[in-house]
């Protein structure tokens, strides 16, 4: 391939046994778009000599210009999904206390609750440490999914109104 420059300025393509392609520089620059909704778009277009097509390649862009990356979408479900699931396993073993005591309440009537203590530590004794987890993987399995979509979607809706409105924080009445 060889480049020379035709009499308008634009940049010429030659290729074997075709005739030249002219791309002009406009058209090879980028440009940045607003959409109906409010959205900026950057576009590109690419020209392939060898196949004579062209083809636009659109990046959404947030209000201050910068591109998005994977890594910058995903950290908050990232981050979130994580987080709800430590809680998760940390809080599991007073919960499932808690909910042995409902039990016990409900099951023998007249009868005294025992203590949050008290049902952990029986617990612990007749089936060992690993008895207070039981059933966290269904509470793991939980949080993976609702804690990491609640928490993850929160940013993703927020950007989004903030961005309907103006780039101004939201405020409610």
């Amino acid at each position: 391939n060889s480049h020379a420059r035709s009499k308008r300025g634009a940049k010429t393509t030659k290729t074997k046994d075709r005739p030249p392609i002219e791309v002009f520089p406009e058209v090879e620059s980028s440009a940045t778009f607003t959409l109906v909704s409010g959205e900026k778009v950057k576009t590109r277009r690419r020209t392939n000599s060898h196949t004579r097509t062209t083809s636009f390649v659109a990046t959404r862009i947030t209000m201050t210009g910068e591109k998005k990356s994977f890594g910058k979408i995903a950290e908050p479900f990232v981050c979130g999904g994580s987080a709800a699931t430590f809680a998760s396993i940390v809080i599991h073993p007073m919960d499932l206390a808690k909910v042995r005591m409902q039990l016990f309440g409900q099951l023998n009537p007249g009868k005294p609750v025992p203590g949050f203590a008290s049902i952990l530590t029986t617990m612990v004794k007749n089936d060992g440490v690993a008895s207070i987890y039981k059933g966290v993987d269904a509470a793991i399995g939980r949080q993976m999914v609702y804690g990491t979509a609640r928490i993850g979607l929160h940013r993703a809706f927020s950007e989004k109104l903030k961005e309907m409105n103006d780039g101004k924080p939201i405020s409610f009445p």
